[in-house]
């Protein structure tokens, strides 16, 4: 995509980046910034409904009260989701009630189920697939983690943050556009 990126530059009256880590980024490789413009995703935000939290635990083998971190994405080597599935063995370690709910498909989708197994957290991790309820699912989480090497901006980060969940994501630009380190997220 780049390549054909850089190949069509002379031919693009406007370029729009949804971030402005994404309009830095073509600035950078060339693109005129008086040609450039910033556009930022937007999301819906799903009227609260009731549900029941139990319910929805039970419905994933979750024990009621434990924490839950979640992960909702497109499971691919950019995400780096196998980090996250590590970092969870990690904390299963301080904190054994803890879990994790893996929402998405994607190309890594079962290496990263047998990674869970061969380090054996599979029993903290929970991976469900494409969910269309994906925005009911983040109230049952307790914090969100994103650890991807890029992003353009990341509609998840909005969605959980728009649950009101804290977010952990990965120190890059367009996750600074959106997550305040200490105060929003880490």
């Amino acid at each position: 995509q780049l390549w054909l990126d850089q190949k069509l530059v002379e031919r693009t009256d406007r370029l729009i980046g949804n971030s402005v880590a994404v309009a830095d980024f073509y600035q950078s490789i060339g693109y005129p910034a008086d040609r450039i413009s910033v556009i930022p995703n937007g999301i819906d935000v799903p009227e609260p409904t009731p549900f029941d939290r139990d319910a929805l635990l039970a419905e994933f083998e979750i024990p009621r009260g434990v924490p839950v971190i979640g992960f909702v994405g497109r499971m691919a080597k950019q995400k780096r989701v196998d980090d996250l599935v590590f970092a969870m063995a990690l904390v299963a370690i301080l904190r054994p009630d803890a879990h994790m709910l893996l929402v998405g498909e994607g190309p890594e989708r079962d290496k990263l189920m047998k990674f869970a197994r061969d380090i054996n957290i599979d029993s903290h991790t929970r991976f469900i697939g494409h969910r269309a309820d994906a925005a009911r699912l983040l109230r049952i989480m307790d914090l969100f983690w994103i650890a991807s090497d890029f992003e353009g901006q990341s509609n998840s980060i909005m969605e959980a943050m728009a649950a009101g969940l804290p977010v952990i994501a990965t120190d890059i630009p367009p996750n600074r556009e959106l997550v305040i380190d200490g105060e929003t997220g880490f």
